[in-house]
């Protein structure tokens, strides 16, 4: 039997004028804030009002980032600015003094078990 499998999953579906639902609820928004914000506010308020909604409409609508749109990258924006950056360090870990190698030796060739700082610093680079 043959199947036959899609091969453009990542592209959107178009409705409208080659417009995807997303940039159509993205346009329809911002259009009816305008229309709202030219009918119950002074004209001058409006435009300050409607100039960044129209700016901010266009851009989640049309402008693509890594071939991803522009709300995933608001949206990763807000959760890592929400999320916990504090990082607590356990003390009370090994330390690198009492940190001993045990390793098996089936030809029996005496092998040091301990790493000494002396050793490490004639080993380093620096």
């Amino acid at each position: 039997m043959n199947f036959v499998v899609p091969q453009n999953l990542d592209i959107e579906d178009t409705l409208f004028w080659g417009l995807s639902v997303r940039q159509i609820v993205y346009l329809g928004g911002a259009s009816g804030a305008a229309i709202a914000a030219f009918l119950y506010l002074p004209s001058t308020f409006a435009f300050i009002l409607v100039a960044p909604i129209a700016c901010l409409a266009a851009l989640l609508s049309f402008y693509k980032h890594n071939n991803k749109p522009i709300s995933f990258l608001l949206q990763s924006m807000f959760s890592y600015s929400i999320k916990n950056k504090l990082y607590i360090w356990k003390q009370g870990a090994s330390k690198s003094s009492d940190i001993k190698i045990k390793i098996k030796n089936p030809t029996g060739i005496t092998i040091p078990t301990e790493t000494h700082n002396r050793n490490l610093k004639s080993t380093s680079l620096i």
